[in-house]
Formats: C-alpha cells, sequence, structure tokens
C-alpha cells in the first residue's frame, strides 16, 4: 500500500516537473528561444553587426545554440515522462501478495 501511494506521488512529481521545464523559456546568448513545446525564431529580434557576413554568422550562430537548447530540454522533458509512465505502471502492479493460480490448478 505504502509503495503503490509512494509511486503514485513521484509519478504526478514527474509529470508536474516535465510541465513545468517544457513551459517555462530558454534564453541563450541573451536570445529568447521559446520553450520546449513552442520555439521561436531568434532572428526576430535580429543579429546587428557591422557587415552582412558577421550578421549571418551570428544569426547562424544563435539559431544553432537555440536549436541545441530546445532538443536538449525536450530530451529532458522526455524522460522525465518515460519516469512517470514507469512508476505508474509499476504502481498499477504493485498490489497485496497473492497465491498464483494458473490454469488447471485446484482452487483449495
Amino acid at each position: 500500500m505504502l509503495r503503490r501511494l509512494f509511486l503514485s506521488t513521484l509519478s504526478v512529481g514527474l509529470v508536474v516537473g516535465a510541465l513545468y521545464l517544457a513551459s517555462i523559456d530558454i534564453v541563450t546568448h541573451g536570445h529568447n528561444c521559446g520553450s520546449a513545446i513552442l520555439t521561436r525564431d531568434p532572428s526576430v529580434v535580429g543579429v546587428e553587426a557591422s557587415n552582412v557576413a558577421d550578421e549571418a554568422f551570428s544569426a547562424e550562430s544563435v539559431q544553432s545554440s537555440c536549436d541545441h537548447e530546445v532538443l536538449g530540454r525536450r530530451f529532458l522533458v522526455g524522460l522525465l515522462l518515460a519516469g512517470a509512465v514507469g512508476a505508474t505502471v509499476m504502481s498499477s502492479r504493485s498490489r497485496r501478495n497473492r497465491p498464483v493460480h494458473f490454469a488447471g490448478d485446484p482452487i483449495v
């Protein structure tokens, strides 16, 4: 009973943590990349440089960093949700010790 309660509480906590991580904004190099659920294009704000080549390189660098951070956050959210599913399955299979009866066994 206590194990089932602990696993259920753990799964709810993991889901809440995953929702929180998925919804907070990711900021890298001073640009808001959005969240793991909805990403934003960081080049909308614009990176101003002295020439076009530096501006293009800076925009590409920021976009690459944002993509990396968003992918990492999504992976972490996926791990938390997988842990929640595992805890839920373990909780649902955790029962009192009952004798196992197979088909054909006499019921005593």
